[in-house]
């Protein structure tokens, strides 16, 4: 059996194949990596406003919303769409967490408080020109001494 090379020009699909699967992977980490990323910044958020547990629900509340949706000195975590009153529809810095979305429990037993932050996400799944909504839930416990 004599092995002759391939005739230049030859295409192989299995690297048609692979070529085709690493441009959806980068596709799908430019799309959905930055909103996972993000929801790490939330599950910091979370834990680090159950120190505030001392000062009240509400403190903890107030931590949580400062940290999402405002400028802080750690930065600002994510975007979310807003409408302004002339029915506009802009992109605005944070996530836009709402204090009913924040659910925040104290184990007196364990002495365990527990933080609940639930959240959606819109994706721009460019070039598409599509949006797609992806629902968080977030539960941080913290042990206090």
């Amino acid at each position: 059996m004599i092995l002759r090379p391939k005739p230049r020009g030859a295409v192989n699909p299995v690297s048609v194949i692979i070529i085709l699967a690493l441009i959806g992977l980068g596709w799908w980490l430019y799309t959905f990596l930055p909103v996972y990323w993000d929801n790490l910044s939330v599950r910091e958020a979370a834990g680090a406003a159950a120190i505030d547990w001392l000062k009240g629900e509400e403190s903890v509340k107030a931590t949580v919303m400062r940290r999402l949706n405002m400028a802080t000195p750690e930065g600002v975590v994510g975007w979310h769409f807003a409408t302004d009153e002339e029915g506009n529809e802009t992109k605005v810095p944070g996530l836009g967490v709402a204090e009913e979305d924040i659910t925040v429990n104290w184990d007196e037993a364990s002495r365990t408080v527990t933080i609940r932050i639930s959240y959606d996400r819109v994706v721009e799944m460019k070039p598409l020109d599509k949006r797609r909504t992806v629902h968080f839930e977030v539960e941080k416990k913290t042990k206090l001494q």
